[in-house]
């Protein structure tokens, strides 16, 4: 995941240089997402310490709900989310399908660390059912 200025001249990678994780949009108009940073901690003991969480949640970000769709932009309509501000909000995501590849982009949001306008994006490949080749 990338953020970049208003003016796209500045890139960050948010959760790491290669994240891993999912979205999944379900015929049945639910969606979810789950991306964590490949180089996430691995606490020393259960249950973690308060260090340790924040870590963790500052690692990923997790969120499900509803979603409507058109030619370029999905509205996810947050149910549950590992933010909880975001429970109950609309999240618009523009997007752009290439082939197997999904690139998905949020509207400029205010970056609570940097206190500038951000836009985050993010980039997901179609992972084929078990046998299923290209």
């Amino acid at each position: 995941m990338e953020a970049r200025d208003h003016c796209h001249r500045r890139a960050d990678h948010a959760l790491g240089p290669d994240p891993t994780g999912y979205i999944n949009y379900g015929a049945d108009g639910r969606f979810y997402a789950l991306v964590v940073s490949r180089d996430r901690p691995v606490p020393a003991s259960l249950p973690p310490n308060a260090e340790e969480k924040i870590r963790l949640f500052d690692s990923m970000l997790a969120y499900t709900g509803t979603d409507t769709l058109d030619d370029e932009k999905a509205v996810h309509h947050v149910d549950a989310s590992w933010n909880q501000a975001w429970t109950g909000t609309d999240q618009v995501r523009f997007y752009k399908l290439n082939g197997d590849r999904l690139m998905i982009s949020g509207a400029p949001a205010k970056d609570p660390h940097a206190r500038q306008d951000i836009v985050y994006r993010i980039e997901f490949q179609k992972v084929l059912p078990s046998g299923e080749s290209t």
